[in-house]
C-alpha cells in the first residue's frame, strides 16, 4: 500500500511538473520564465546568489561528485532563504539554500548535493539493488544513491547522516520534518555504508 501511494505521488508530481513546463509562454518581450525559474523566484527571499561566493562553494560541492553519479546535474543554484533545504528538478537543476550552506561545512554540503543527485539518478533509472526502506521511500532512496555516489569519490557516507542531523536540529526546520529526518538518520546509521 505504501509503495503504491509513493508511486502515485511520484506520477502526480511529474505530471504536475510537466504541465508547468509545457504551459506558460507569453508572446513577445523577454523570454518566458520556465516553471523552475518561477518557482525559484517565489521560494527565494532575494536574487539568486549563484554568481557570488555561495555559488562558487555550491559549484565546488557539485564538482567533487562529477563522474561518480550516473546522472549529471545541469547546474547548481543558490536560493537566498534561511530554511536549510536542497532540491533537484527533473530538468537536472539542483538548488541549495543559503540557510543550508550556512549550516553545513564543505563536506556536508557535498553530501547534500550527492543526495540531490541521488534523486536525479532514481528518476532516470530503475534501482533494483536497493532493499529495505530505500526501496520504497523517495528520500531514503536518494540517501542510499547519494551514499553510493559519495563512496565512489572517497567520501564517508556518514557525512550525510551528520548533515541531516544538523538540518533536523536547525531552528528553521519545520517541526513536521524532524521525525522524518530522524528516521533517515537512523536508517543511515543502521545501513552498512555509514558505519
Amino acid at each position: 500500500m505504501r509503495r503504491a501511494t509513493t508511486d502515485k505521488s511520484i506520477i502526480l508530481a511529474l505530471l504536475f511538473a510537466s504541465q508547468i513546463f509545457i504551459s506558460g509562454c507569453a508572446a513577445g518581450g523577454k523570454p518566458p520564465l520556465c516553471a523552475r525559474e518561477r518557482w525559484a523566484r517565489q521560494w527565494s527571499a532575494g536574487p539568486d546568489d549563484s554568481a557570488g561566493a555561495a555559488g562558487q562553494r555550491a559549484t565546488l560541492a557539485l564538482d567533487r561528485l562529477r563522474g561518480a553519479a550516473a546522472v549529471q546535474a545541469a547546474g547548481i543554484h543558490v536560493l537566498v532563504c534561511r530554511r536549510p533545504s536542497a532540491f533537484a528538478w527533473p530538468d537536472r537543476h539542483v538548488y541549495v539554500t543559503t540557510g543550508l550552506m550556512a549550516l553545513l561545512d564543505d563536506e556536508e554540503l557535498t553530501a547534500a548535493v550527492a543526495h540531490e543527485l541521488g534523486h536525479l539518478q532514481a528518476r532516470d533509472h530503475q534501482v533494483a539493488s536497493l532493499r529495505g526502506p530505500a526501496a520504497d521511500d523517495i528520500e531514503a532512496r536518494a540517501d542510499a544513491l547519494g551514499c553510493e555516489i559519495m563512496k565512489a569519490q572517497g567520501y564517508s557516507p556518514g557525512v550525510l547522516a551528520r548533515a541531516l542531523s544538523k538540518v533536523r536540529d536547525a531552528y528553521d526546520t519545520p517541526a513536521q520534518c524532524r521525525d522524518a529526518l530522524t528516521r533517515r538518520i537512523e536508517w543511515l546509521h543502521d545501513s552498512d555504508g555509514v558505519r
